[in-house]
């Protein structure tokens, strides 16, 4: 796992919950699809709380971080209908 993620919690279906995704995302330049299925395939998902709370302190606008956080939960939500665990 990357230095930029920490564990804060667990999930439905034993998936851990991570910190530190803006960060990574920030940081790497990775689209933010590409991280999101790399902690899937992993057991992980990211902590949305913590993604808003780390990029509006990285200075992005309300508007911005919730398009993002948006992205990712469709991308979520398509690999849980993809794995038949709507």
């Amino acid at each position: 796992m990357s230095k930029y993620l920490e564990v804060v919690g667990k999930a439905r279906e034993d998936r851990l919950v991570v910190s530190g995704v803006f960060k990574l995302f920030e940081t790497t330049g990775l689209p933010l699809e590409i991280i999101i299925e790399e902690l899937w395939e992993d057991g992980y998902i990211p902590s949305w709380n913590d993604f808003y709370k780390e990029a509006e302190a990285a200075g992005v606008g309300h508007r911005s971080i919730m398009i993002r956080i948006q992205e990712g939960v469709s991308i979520l939500k398509c690999k849980e209908i993809k794995n038949g665990n709507e």
